[in-house]
């Protein structure tokens, strides 16, 4: 049996495989609770044998093995998406 670095810190576009069921894929989403748990999304780059995705599974963050760096930092790249404009996010409406 092996322990788990409880150091482990996966990023986003990581490509990562959980060490007790074997599932691997990209890490597209990451959960942080209050408790302290931190939860991984890994959506697997394969197609089911109907055709139809497999689903996403989320896994506990230090029992996922890194496979390969984020594809951006490998690439070069940089962070797509839309220019935003300033206080794009500051706006906070409440229902009164």
């Amino acid at each position: 049996m092996t322990f788990h670095d409880p150091k482990v810190v996966v990023e986003l576009g990581m490509k990562v495989r959980d060490t007790i069921s074997g599932f691997e894929g990209i890490a597209t989403g990451k959960f942080f609770f209050l408790n302290g748990c931190i939860r991984v999304e890994v959506t697997p780059q394969k197609i089911g044998k109907d055709g139809v995705p497999i689903e996403a599974m989320h896994f506990d963050e230090p029992q996922l093995q890194i496979l390969e760096e984020s594809l951006d930092k490998i690439k070069g790249g940089k962070a797509k998406g839309g220019p935003r404009h300033k206080g794009a996010y500051r706006h906070v409406y409440v229902r009164r």
